[in-house]
């Protein structure tokens, strides 16, 4: 591959005022608790020699530790040591007084084993735009009050004891106070060039001439610990080692954890309750690799915040695996926004040598790439990329375009532009929207990479609205599977959701399930018709950029949809597409109630190839409406599809059509089973009725085979009884009708009065001719059903309740005419004209019946 070039110029954090108010000139002074000596007799340069040392741990201690722009050194190769210091491999300073420290200058390290350089000032730190590192080890800097050991023994910056206890073990952690200070890292921004200038594709260049905080012994970390972090034009590098940047909340004091690893330190936050803020502005860049160790870095902070073109980036250059970018918030993740030179803010791994890429991780409550931002894991050789993780409890949004570069859209991607494989996208959220420029995407560019495959775990809602979930393949790499599950998926002003192909790579399967319903709707005069789909394109803008061949020869993938109900209205489209020389892939759709409404459609087709299948499974209703259109078509020399429609209803109005056409080749064959079928007729060729066609303009005509489905006589059908009862003796006769008068009163099998005005005669009553032995428990026999001893009035059930003892009670409201001829002592009692009265009641469980 061709090199490109890559400056980064300054590295900044920008801080709270506090910071700036609190540092003095250039002065670094020992505060006597222990032997360390500062020597100014160099030019512009701090001399420390002296100390303690303690096995391989060397201790300096400081009132004031703020050199500004001057330099300083560390030297352990001093004549006063001796040589004591060849085994040196951890330098532990501390600012016991109450300034912050200002750095702007070199700070460095001569002598030892390659010591690695503590340094905690529970003030506050600065580093300027001119600050620069030369340490052999490790470079920890932290707000923390002390550093504790192994073996229990703290070296803390609180407590100035004279002649502390000091230890000859490793650190283990750093504790932090109850309200850590900030950490600022000042500088100038990055200057990014690239390759053909095409930051677009291009890969971001190693960081061969970096300026600014950076490691410069391979297997090194550069961590950051503090409360605050935040880097304003600032870069922070470790060239074949480890970035650690970690941002501490108030409440309590915390301990983050400290362990030696292949790549320095790692950190642990396990023990952490609150975390604050980690920003990088003004093309700020924290930039790790790996090229003869794995290469990582990890971002943990309460909101993590990218803007202005500022860069999180994790490359592999050399032989051994990529190692892994780990970002993790509390409360968010913003990517959000591109510089004035046009560089977007991102966060990505890149696999540049001979081995897989890094991994990138988010876990987030909410992730946001916005205006022009990108989350991104990239290979651009034979080396497979990493793959993209994202955990978010509430939310991702990719959303928006730069508003400085409209044509920069914002964007969550692994994407292979080699001949290595891109990695897997997998998401994990409750809502994922990509709206109005954001896409969501596994890619391949350019060579023959497959791309990664996409899954999207969304508990509660995919949004796609003017923008795109979907694997690409713009070469002749293959797509691989796009998976969604989730309880609502609504796809609407010109969003894609599926596979797209534009040479002669072959498109994926699209998988989705929604457990509740899926929506497709509108268009839009930039980006089309709102659409799920697995397609191979013909796109001219897309020809001409990746300089393409005029006709695709990559195969269609398929679609597979399962939900209760689906919705293609007002010109949404669900499809199968080839407009190149492959044939269409298949479309099966399983749905309780499937729309189509207002140009809404569901194709399958071909330019030249064979068309494809449509397979519907609708459960209860397919409803095609206002010029909607299900269709199988080969407009080339291929042959019609095969579209196959199992509904239990079937309605089609207002030139609504179901379609397998062909143009040279054969029509294509339409099967559908139904119990009914409205509105739609066979035709020979379309009408501006709603039509069922399978014609050939030039070919055979297909066929129609439509199968009336028959219900079946006994489902649901009950067993009617023999025996009749006669239950006139058990049904009380009263004298209400003449009261309430105006009511017309069926009481079974004697028929309805002559008129509705007309009175019942006594015998009219109603009879269930059934036994009731065989519907309900028989009542015990000494249990006798009590006879009425006067006439009262019957009263209507108005309504029924479950009682929390499974007994259904019926409720009367108010009074209902009792049945038969008028009588002199006629009277309706006052409960039974107002409020409710329990008229009795049954089990719900038993049967058995109650009083």
């Amino acid at each position: 591959m061709i090199p490109y070039s890559y400056h980064v110029l300054g590295l900044g954090l920008f801080s709270a005022l506090l910071l700036t108010e609190t540092v003095s000139a250039q002065t670094i002074t020992p505060d006597g608790t222990i032997n360390t000596v500062v020597n100014t007799s160099r030019r512009n340069q701090f001399a420390i020699t002296g100390g303690t040392i303690q096995g391989n741990n060397l201790f300096h201690s400081f009132d004031t530790f703020s050199p500004q722009d001057w330099a300083t050194l560390f030297d352990l190769t001093d004549s006063s040591y001796g040589s004591s210091t060849a085994a040196i491999s951890r330098i532990i300073s501390r600012v016991t007084g109450n300034n912050s420290s200002s750095i702007d200058g070199l700070l460095q390290v001569s002598g030892g084993n390659f010591p690695d350089l503590f340094l905690i000032n529970p003030n506050g730190i600065i580093f300027g735009p001119n600050a620069r590192l030369n340490v052999p080890g490790s470079f920890i800097v932290s707000t923390a009050d002390s550093i504790e050991f192994s073996d229990g023994i703290t070296f803390a910056a609180n407590d100035p004891t004279v002649n502390p206890l000091l230890t000859i073990t490793a650190p283990i952690g750093l504790n932090l106070p109850a309200n850590p200070n900030p950490i600022e890292v000042r500088g100038n921004g990055h200057n990014l060039n690239l390759f053909a200038g095409n930051e677009i594709f291009g890969p971001t260049a190693p960081a061969v001439e970096t300026t600014g905080l950076m490691t410069t012994v391979p297997g090194q970390t550069l961590g950051l610990l503090g409360g605050e972090l935040t880097l304003t034009g600032g870069t922070v590098t470790a060239t074949d080692g480890r970035v650690e940047l970690g941002s501490i909340g108030g409440g309590r004091p915390t301990q983050v954890g400290l362990s030696p690893n292949l790549a320095g330190w790692q950190f642990d936050y396990s023990g952490v309750e609150n975390f604050d803020d980690i920003a990088l502005s003004q093309q700020a860049v924290a930039y790790a690799s790996g090229i003869t160790t794995p290469g990582s870095m990890q971002l943990v902070g309460r909101q993590i915040n990218l803007t202005d073109g500022s860069m999180a980036i994790l490359q592999s250059l050399g032989a051994v695996p990529g190692g892994r970018l780990q970002v993790t918030t509390s409360e968010g993740v913003n990517v959000v926004g591109t510089s004035p030179m046009q560089l977007r803010s991102q966060i990505r791994t890149e696999a540049l040598g001979l081995e897989r890429g890094a991994d990138l991780s988010i876990v987030a409550p909410r992730l946001q790439v916005q205006e022009g931002g990108r989350v991104e894991t990239a290979t651009f050789v034979g080396s497979d990329s990493g793959d993209l993780t994202l955990q978010a409890a509430d939310a991702v949004e990719v959303i928006g375009f730069s508003l400085d570069v409209p044509e920069t859209f914002s964007l969550l991607s692994s994407t292979t532009l080699g001949s290595g494989s891109a990695g897997d996208l997998t998401i994990d959220t409750v809502k994922l929207s990509a709206r109005w420029g954001g896409f969501v995407s596994v890619a391949t560019l350019f060579e023959t990479g497959d791309s990664g495959n996409l899954v999207i775990n969304a508990t509660e809602r995919v949004e796609v609205v003017g923008g795109s979930i979907s694997a690409n393949s713009v070469s002749a790499g293959d797509t691989s599977l796009v998976t969604i599950n989730t309880r609502r998926l609504v796809v609407q002003e010109g969003g894609l959701v599926g596979s797209q192909a534009f040479d002669s790579g072959s498109g994926s399967s699209v998988i989705i399930r929604a457990s509740e319903s899926i929506e497709v709707a509108g268009s839009n005069p930039v980006l089309g018709e709102s659409q799920i789909g697995a397609t191979i394109l013909v796109v001219p803008a897309v020809v001409d950029i990746f300089r393409l061949p005029s006709e695709p020869t990559g195969q269609a993938g398929s679609v597979d949809i399962s939900t209760p109900r689906l919705m293609v209205r007002e010109r949404g489209l669900v499809s199968v597409q080839n407009e190149g020389t492959g044939d269409s892939g298949n479309l099966q759709i399983a749905a309780d109630t499937l729309l189509l409404d207002s140009s809404g459609s569901i194709t399958a087709s071909t330019a030249s190839g064979e068309g494809g299948n449509i397979r519907l499974q609708v459960q209860d209703l397919l409803l095609l409406q206002n010029a909607s259109l299900i269709s199988v078509e080969a407009r080339g020399m291929g042959n019609g599809g095969n579209l196959v429609i199992d509904a239990s209803g079937i309605v089609g109005l207002d030139n609504s059509d179901i379609v397998a056409n062909a143009v040279f080749g054969n029509g294509g064959s339409i099967q559908i089973a139904t119990q009914a079928i409205f509105g739609l007729e066979f035709q020979e060729e379309l009408t501006p009725a709603s039509d069922i066609t399978a014609s050939s303009q030039f070919g055979v005509s297909g066929t129609v085979n439509i199968t009336e489905l028959e219900v079946d006589p006994r489902a649901e059908a009950t067993e009617l009884t023999t025996e009749f009862v006669n239950l006139s003796t058990i049904i009380v006769h009263g004298c209400g009708a003449q009261i309430q008068g105006n009511e017309f009163i069926m009481t079974g099998r004697g028929g309805i009065p002559p008129i509705p005005t007309a009175l019942l005669a006594p015998d009219r009553t109603w009879q269930d001719v059934r036994d009731p032995a065989a519907y309900m428990d028989v009542l015990p026999a000494t249990t006798p059903i009590a006879m009425a001893t006067e006439e009262t009035p019957l009263v209507e059930i108005d309504s029924w309740q479950l009682t929390p003892e499974g007994q259904v009670e019926l409720i009367a409201v108010d009074p209902i005419p009792t049945v038969g001829a008028p009588f002199s002592n006629c009277t309706v009692s006052s409960q039974a004209r107002s409020g409710s009265t329990p008229l009795g009641s049954w089990d719900y469980y038993s049967g058995e019946r109650s009083h």
